[in-house]
């Protein structure tokens, strides 16, 4: 099979099938919250949220503590997805015969690097700070 075939099917279908799974996820948070775990931990914050505040006195501190070990936790997978992200580099750069069987289809100077540009937005994109923990600390002040 001939090398630029290969980029030309496979990647077109590795996108669509992204594309459709985050357009199908969409719609099962937006239409059935309750079957996904993103609308399960919404529907469980907000019950979070009203427990801490029926007592602040009791659980401010704990309140306080639970929201930082979230941004703790954030900040760790991000340093993770960012350490990733260097040694995926050095993997990919450090050897100068780029025959590695990682890559299929066409291994020419452009194509490897949209793939290394590829490969580090999605170790970005999964890295970035979660909602979750920002839509928390809004519920709090809401409630105050």
């Amino acid at each position: 099979m001939e090398k630029q075939f290969l980029d030309y099917v496979l990647v077109p279908i590795g996108l669509l099938l992204m594309v459709s799974y985050h357009i199908w996820l969409l719609h099962q948070i937006l239409k059935h919250p309750n079957r996904t775990i993103v609308g399960f931990n919404a529907i469980n914050r907000r019950l979070w949220v009203r427990a801490m505040m029926e007592d602040p006195s009791k659980n401010g501190v704990l309140a306080v503590q639970t929201l930082r070990n979230n941004i703790m936790a954030s900040t760790l997978l991000a340093s993770t997805a960012i350490m990733l992200s260097s040694l995926i580099a050095v993997l990919m750069t450090g050897s100068g015969n780029r025959s590695i069987g990682l890559i299929f289809g066409d291994k020419s100077e452009l194509v490897f690097l949209l793939y290394f540009l590829d490969v580090t937005f999605d170790y970005g994109w999964g890295s970035a700070a979660s909602p979750e923990e920002e839509e928390k600390a809004e519920d709090v002040e809401e409630a105050n």
